[in-house]
């Protein structure tokens, strides 16, 4: 409860790594606090664009692990993901799928650059 009280007044200074990590560790401990989740998510959403495609990616996967569905980041982590698939590896790119579908977001732009970047690495390794 400590932890949780604390870490929404400083995760602006949080990197994107220390947050995951943060988060990672809250969730392992069993947190679950929907006000707290909201919180980091309205704090994510308004910085998404300073994390790197694979820390939106960890992102995504832990807060869909507490089934938290906030639409807004989820859309727009999917938007900045696609614009950058080529630097996840293939595990990455799966965790990212799996995330947006177990929290029902579709997002057209993210599958047609996966699907692009799928079928030019087979290509790319067939050659």
């Amino acid at each position: 409860a400590t932890a949780t009280a604390e870490v929404p007044t400083r995760l602006m200074e949080l990197t994107p790594m220390e947050l995951n990590c943060c988060l990672a560790g809250l969730v392992a401990l069993g947190c679950c606090e929907h006000k707290f989740f909201m919180s980091v998510g309205k704090s994510a959403l308004a910085r998404h664009k300073t994390f790197g495609p694979k820390e939106l990616t960890t992102l995504l996967t832990i807060l869909s692990e507490v089934r938290l569905v906030h639409g807004n980041l989820f859309t727009s982590a999917a938007e900045a993901i696609s614009a950058r698939v080529r630097e996840l590896r293939p595990a990455e790119l799966l965790r990212c799928a799996r995330a947006l579908s177990r929290c029902g977001v579709k997002s057209e732009a993210f599958c047609q650059a996966a699907g692009d970047d799928v079928v030019g690495r087979w290509e790319k390794s067939n050659t």
